[in-house]
């Protein structure tokens, strides 16, 4: 009885009560809605450092290496630094991203990695072992250096041998 009195008191009350009704939520939710996407806005960021666009080409054994996935590593910098990136595309071309959509890279000197991870049985589950010789994939060994200018930037084809 007295569950049927709270029951009938709640369905009461949102009849009445406009703050509750959908239309009644409309305006609450569209605030929320606008300071939500505000946060996600693609404005330029005051600690982000400068890029410049950087397109390569990576060739393994003078073949493209589609799938290839290549790492800056800034030389002498901060562990927390930038690390630009790129997947080379089927005829081996690639563009670095720092921040988003293949933005670039800040100048300066990098030590470049480079990771070639593919199966011949394309249904085989993952992860696949790197194609390529291990010192290419870590910084400290890799002997693949580049440097990056202001300005727009086309670098030199790195060519990697698998033996």
């Amino acid at each position: 009885m007295l569950r049927r009195f709270f029951v009938s008191l709640g369905r009461r009350r949102r009849r009445t009560d406009p703050s509750l009704s959908p239309s009644g939520l409309a305006a609450p939710t569209a605030l929320l809605m606008a300071v939500v996407l505000a946060g996600c806005s693609s404005e330029k960021h005051d600690d982000r450092k400068a890029v410049f666009p950087v397109r390569g080409k990576l060739l393994v054994d003078n073949q493209p290496a589609p799938g290839a996935m290549i790492v800056l590593h800034p030389v002498n910098a901060a562990a927390q630094s930038e690390r630009p990136f790129g997947k080379a595309n089927s005829d081996g071309t690639f563009e670095l991203t720092t921040y988003e959509g293949q933005d670039g890279a800040p100048a300066g000197e990098y030590v470049v990695t480079a990771e070639w991870q593919f199966s011949a049985d394309k249904d085989a589950p993952g992860p696949w072992p790197n194609a390529l010789p291990p010192q290419f994939a870590d910084p400290k060994r890799s002997e693949l250096k580049v440097t990056i200018a202001p300005g727009p930037n086309d670098l030199q084809p790195l060519s990697l041998t698998r033996r």
